[in-house]
């Protein structure tokens, strides 16, 4: 099991976004612009280290629910 986690961003558009608690088993995106972000997760027990995960997201105003309502 994962003791550890590394979350980074590492593609947005301009106008970017946050990511906070980086370091957790679950940090906060904040998108703050349309477009499309990746995020990378790379976890460890202390001894050994995941391969890398790539999550893309994409950020559209016209989706239903919108982006900020979602947590």
């Amino acid at each position: 099991y994962a003791t550890g986690y590394n979350w980074t961003l590492l593609a947005r558009p301009a106008g970017g976004a946050t990511l906070t608690g980086a370091a957790t088993v679950s940090p906060t995106f904040t998108a703050t612009a349309e477009g499309t972000y990746t995020l990378r997760l790379i976890a460890t027990n202390g001894i050994l280290q995941s391969a890398p995960a790539t999550l893309t997201v994409v950020v559209k105003p016209s989706l239903s629910p919108a982006p900020s309502a979602l947590r």
